[in-house]
């Protein structure tokens, strides 16, 4: 297994035909004033499993601050299909996430774990903007 994809952005979903959007990638927002509410915003993954990986997955997507206490946590078993001989599975999954509030500025680690392991990570950087 392996993570190919791990993004914030405005906007993220499924498509008819299996085809996956994702829109206004960003790593970076800024606030005049804290604490902060971002209302809405998706965290999007995409992973590509062997065809001996086939089944269920157990992930959990964490986002912590720079003092490493979680802001939200989500956890989640994803179906991973049987592949066409020779290929792997890519499966895209979004998570939104509404009405988070950031305390102060600071840089905010996203954490995608499977089975406890961390497989990938992206970092969130929230500025003072005034």
């Amino acid at each position: 297994m392996r993570v190919t994809l791990c993004k914030f952005c405005d906007f993220a979903c499924m498509l008819e035909g299996g085809k996956g959007a994702v829109i206004g990638i960003f790593d970076t927002i800024g606030s005049a004033t804290f604490p902060m509410t971002h209302s809405a915003f998706h965290v999007c993954l995409e992973f590509e499993f062997d065809p001996t990986e086939a089944g269920f997955c157990p992930i959990e997507v964490t986002l912590v601050d720079d003092d490493g206490h979680p802001l939200f946590r989500v956890q989640q078993e994803i179906p991973v299909a049987q592949p066409p001989v020779g290929r792997s599975t890519r499966v895209l999954q979004d998570f939104l996430i509404e009405n988070l509030q950031f305390l102060r500025p600071g840089t905010y680690r996203l954490d995608v774990a499977i089975r406890g392991k961390i497989v990938a990570q992206e970092r969130l950087y929230v500025l003072d903007s005034s």
